[in-house]
């Protein structure tokens, strides 16, 4: 996830009741945690609390004349250059800020000089509304003049969409409710959140912005600190961007993998993780099968799954990619083996995802080749309880094209070993075989394999002084050849011995 689309998402924020129990020395300190700079902190402690005893003159003057002048200092002090990824530290070192910096601020001075205020959440951005209850004054941290306004109707419709679209309440439940109501109920009272949780928020502001400087450690570090304030749906999302970010990052050895991978399948269960666990979920079996080459952090990966994801059906959709994932990092080192049983431990698990079906009928095949040199009994004892637990592969053409030629060939080779024994119990596998995969295969044709059969059995017999047997499957691989001048010439050599 590109962090820089994260820091959009920080805006998503709910309305705040901003009375919290921190102090104004405690809140500076706070929002400036984001940087061990002791010397800062002090610096723009005191830097504030002169400013607010400049502002005093304006504490006795009617409401909407007391924002006014207020927003119009802090503004020519310090709300000077926007700039989307800016912290609090960088309203005293750059004059720099974003609406979640101006909005804190304000915040703070509101809080000092007792104007009641809430943080009104819209799509990526935020605001203050001041005197909601009475006023309702819009104070816009971000605007380049003035930015003091009349909280309008439109604004009220904003607001309305916004629980609409975030999915806490429904059109008509304020058609019913009415609209005034709908406001004061959900979006006054019911998302009201305090000072502490707005500091978290700047916490995960400055661990992405240490994402963008591949600096993994600090961000780690900083998202942790966030979650002691401040927990919602959207940081959850964030939360899990990050570990995201880290995980793919490629300085991986600084950091706890499985730590981080346990830490986002914590967030698996919030529908805002949801959306984007799939591609993580892949990209984290990648990095433990292809870039790390390394099992244990694939098992561990896949315990946390399991443990994790409440929703069984989704946790056997993702475990089974992770099944996927290391079927095709097998058979890259030809491990047929191994490749087909993660796909066949896959199926089990999902088994409306054909790409299982076709791992399965793949490595089958190429695990049957690589037991080609092994006793034929010993191969059937391997081959044949597979194809009894996975009989989908049958429905497969090619595969069962393949299969019962296997064994076909391998009747073959026994009787031009001179083993009929073997070959006799082959040839019966291969009818059976065959038997069964006319069901789903109306035009399979192995005529070609059963008069290769056919012809070597002819040959066995012959060497036997078997003459009977002999000519017997030698007509009948004439009868089922297509080319059956060929055996026709053997027949008649036959025929002069006989």
């Amino acid at each position: 996830m590109n962090p820089k689309l994260l820091i959009l998402c920080l805006f998503f924020m709910a309305k705040m009741s901003v009375n919290g129990q921190y102090s104004f020395e405690q809140k500076i300190t706070l929002l400036l945690e984001v940087e061990d700079n002791p010397v800062l902190t002090k610096r723009a402690i005191n830097t504030l609390t002169e400013f607010k005893v400049s502002l005093n003159k304006y504490s006795k003057l009617k409401p909407k004349k007391k924002v006014s002048k207020i927003y119009t200092a802090v503004k020519k002090e310090y709300l000077r250059n926007y700039r989307n990824g800016s912290l609090f530290p960088d309203l005293f070192n750059k004059n720099t800020y974003n609406c979640v910096t101006g909005t804190a601020l304000l915040s703070i001075i509101f809080s000092e000089f007792d104007i009641p205020h809430q943080i009104v959440e819209l799509p990526r951005h935020v605001y203050i509304l001041a005197y909601p209850e009475t006023e309702a004054i819009g104070i816009e941290s971000t605007a380049s003049h003035n930015g003091i306004y009349p909280w309008m109707e439109k604004n009220s419709v904003q607001a309305l969409s916004f629980l609409v679209r975030s999915d806490q309440i429904t059109a008509d439940e304020i058609a019913i409710r009415g609209a005034e109501n709908v406001l004061v109920e959900e979006y006054y009272e019911n998302q009201d959140l305090n000072f502490e949780n707005l500091i978290g928020i700047h916490f995960i502001n400055a661990a992405l912005n240490e994402i963008e400087r591949k600096n993994s450690k600090r961000a780690v570090e900083l998202i942790e600190k966030s979650k002691a304030y401040y927990i919602s749906p959207i940081t959850e999302m964030i939360e899990g961007g990050i570990y995201s970010e880290l995980i793919s990052d490629t300085e991986y050895k600084d950091i706890n993998l499985p730590d981080y991978v346990t830490a986002f399948y914590n967030l698996l269960e919030k529908p805002s993780a949801k959306n984007h666990c799939e591609s993580f979920y892949r990209m984290i079996l990648e990095e433990a099968l292809f870039n790390r080459n390394d099992r244990v952090f694939l098992d561990t990966s896949r315990y946390h799954a399991a443990r994790n994801i409440a929703d069984s059906v989704d946790r056997d959709n993702f475990l089974s990619l992770s099944y996927i994932e290391e079927a095709r990092w097998h058979a890259t080192k030809d491990r047929h083996n191994e490749s087909l049983q993660a796909g066949i431990n896959g199926q089990n698990l999902n088994p409306s995802n054909l790409i299982f079906e076709d791992i399965i009928t793949h490595e089958l095949r190429s695990y049957a080749y690589d037991l080609f040199e092994y006793d034929y009994i010993e191969i059937d004892s391997i081959l044949s309880p597979i194809i009894e637990q996975n009989p989908t592969v049958m429905k497969n053409l090619e595969f069962a094209e393949f299969y019962i030629g296997f064994y076909y060939e391998t009747a073959s080779e026994a009787f031009y070993n001179s083993d009929e024994k073997i070959g006799l119990l082959l040839k019966q596998k291969c009818e059976s075989l065959l038997e069964q995969a006319l069901v789903h295969h109306k035009n399979l044709n192995m005529t070609l394999f059963q008069a290769e059969l056919y012809g070597d059995m002819a040959s066995y017999y012959y060497r036997e002084k078997d003459y009977d047997n002999a000519e017997k499957w030698i007509l009948l691989a004439m009868e089922t050849s297509d080319d059956s001048e060929a055996y026709k010439n053997r027949y008649n050599y036959m025929k002069y011995r006989f």
